[in-house]
């Protein structure tokens, strides 16, 4: 499990660079990435070559839970 904000020059999300996300493995591979919303969680399912993608363009900056910056564990 990890978390991480959505990288503020290239996407922005509903006007909120600062939302915190956690990505979470699932047994088959795949991640569930929620946030919190008005109404409720926002849960979206990505394949493990999806995370890795965003990862190696830089579309996601890695977080602790805070939305403080950290480093990849």
């Amino acid at each position: 499990m990890f978390y991480f904000k959505l990288h503020p020059l290239q996407w922005q999300y509903e006007s909120d660079c600062e939302s915190v996300f956690r990505a979470l493995e699932l047994a088959d591979g795949t991640y569930i990435v929620s946030t919190n919303a008005k109404g409720g969680t926002i849960e979206v399912i990505f394949t493990k070559e999806e995370v890795t993608e965003s990862m190696a363009l830089g579309h996601w900056i890695i977080t602790d839970e805070n939305g403080e910056w950290t480093t990849w564990k």
